[in-house]
């Protein structure tokens, strides 16, 4: 018999086994991973997301309680993007992702987890979180980051040429593709 104390923590959501093959195969933009960045002592956070063919990369400082502030980023992005560059996101299971469900009644985001403990699922976005701690080493309290700090971080970060993408950067991998 199954205790009402095993789905403690867990926050439902539909599972990486459900996203669609196209996702997957890297051909079509619009997918992205998703993660947080934590800083001294857990009380301060970085939202990553990274677009998983050409790996163009927003981060938002989250604030607060971090699932209001995951939902309220991820909603004002995708405001502020076509529509056909935000079509689903894959993250971990962070509680700060808890507000799933809200993100995709208010947007047409389609949201996936990956299993519990295979980072690997989210490659391109765990990756991007290691260039990342270049800029914001472990032990860092993230609170104090300025948003001119934040743009220079991610203007640096989108303008790096990465092997992956056969040494071109994440905005001329996008505009291939636009």
């Amino acid at each position: 018999l199954k205790s009402a104390f095993d789905n403690r923590g867990k926050i439902g959501g539909k599972n990486i086994s459900e996203r669609p093959l196209k996702v997957e195969q890297r051909k079509k933009l619009g997918h992205w991973e998703g993660d947080t960045i934590l800083g001294k002592d857990k009380k301060s956070a970085i939202l990553t997301l990274v677009e998983r063919v050409s790996r163009f990369t927003y981060i938002f400082k989250l604030s607060g309680r971090r699932s209001d502030s995951v939902k309220i980023n991820m909603i004002n992005l995708w405001k502020q993007l076509p529509k056909k560059l935000f079509k689903s996101v894959t993250f971990d299971n962070g509680k700060e992702f808890s507000k799933h469900k809200e993100i995709e009644e208010l947007t047409e985001i389609e949201i996936y987890f990956a299993n519990q403990g295979s980072p690997h699922e989210r490659g391109s976005n765990e990756n991007t979180n290691g260039l990342l701690r270049e800029y914001f080493p472990k032990g860092r309290d993230l609170e104090g980051i300025s948003n001119t700090e934040m743009t220079e971080v991610l203007l640096e970060l989108n303008s790096r040429p990465r092997k992956c993408l056969n040494y071109s950067t994440p905005p001329e991998v996008l505009q291939l593709y636009l």
